[in-house]
């Protein structure tokens, strides 16, 4: 029991209850971010919302701990972001893509302007302030950001140096009002113009001229980390974007079933939905 004890508070391995801390506000976040109300969620925001709770009773965590898995964390969210957009980032420069991204800038330089405005309006210092932004705007890289410019700015000036922590707190305050925030806005904008999404993404594609249709997909395996997934594994990887119908090994055809086993060399013959 004394074990337990010294885990929650911190008074034993103060690295071991941070990463306690973590885990359990990343489980406990994942499972909030799932509940719904009404037709809403949190989605992945519950995690800060748990973070908020458990530090408003008394977590605490290990520095050095808290500084590696902010950086961490904010490496996979920034990689992540990259190979999801990153396909597609230049092709949306051919229809509306220069369009939205001059939309988004706008967007930041607007955040700027009215986090500027606070700032000489209200008297809060310019640091509290960059994290309002940031969590405003639920910009959680321009968070680590503004962090390291604090960073590097403090060992430039240890005399006078920034408190690192306001930047995190005005992030945190600011944040569960900017995801509320804009749930609430696009619901306020999609009854007041009456907007359909279902008939509005059809509408759009019709514009574009696309449609979709069934092409044939040929695949030779020769990425060692498939070498003996099954089938399933694989439709379950792609989120059934691929329909398999057979696999061709050594000349010979067998029907791909969900326990098939994919080996080296192996043809995959299937089945996609294809846009155009």
């Amino acid at each position: 029991m004394d074990f337990f004890i010294n885990l929650i508070t911190g008074n034993g391995n103060a690295l071991a209850t941070t990463l306690l801390f973590i885990c359990v506000t990343a489980f406990a976040g994942v499972l909030l971010g799932k509940v719904k109300f009404g037709f809403l969620s949190l989605g992945i925001a519950g995690v800060l919302f748990v973070g908020i709770i458990l530090a408003h009773f008394g977590a605490k965590g290990d520095a050095t701990m808290l500084h590696f898995a902010q950086e961490f964390g904010l490496i996979l969210f920034v990689y992540s972001i990259g190979i999801d957009v990153g396909p597609r980032f230049f092709s949306t420069f051919k229809s509306d893509g220069l369009l939205l991204n001059m939309f988004a800038v706008g967007v930041v330089f607007l955040g700027f302007g009215t986090a500027y405005a606070i700032h000489l309006i209200t008297g809060v210092s310019g640091t509290a302030v960059t994290g309002i932004m940031c969590g405003a705007v639920t910009n959680t890289p321009g968070l680590g950001a503004a962090r390291q410019v604090v960073s590097d700015y403090n060992a430039l000036n240890p005399g006078c140096p920034i408190d690192g922590d306001v930047l995190g707190t005005g992030y945190a305050v600011a944040y569960p009002l900017g995801v509320l925030g804009i749930i609430f806005s696009m619901i306020i904008i999609k009854a007041i113009f009456r907007i359909k999404p279902e008939v509005e993404t059809e509408n759009y594609n019709k514009s574009l001229g696309m449609g979709q249709r069934l092409v044939s997909v040929v695949v030779k395996i020769t990425n060692a980390n498939l070498y003996g997934k099954t089938i399933e594994y694989v439709s379950n990887f792609l989120d059934k974007e691929l329909a398999f119908s057979r696999i061709e090994r050594n000349g010979e055809f067998q029907v791909a079933t969900a326990q098939s086993v994919i080996e080296e060399g192996d043809i995959i013959h299937g089945v996609s939905m294809a846009i155009w």
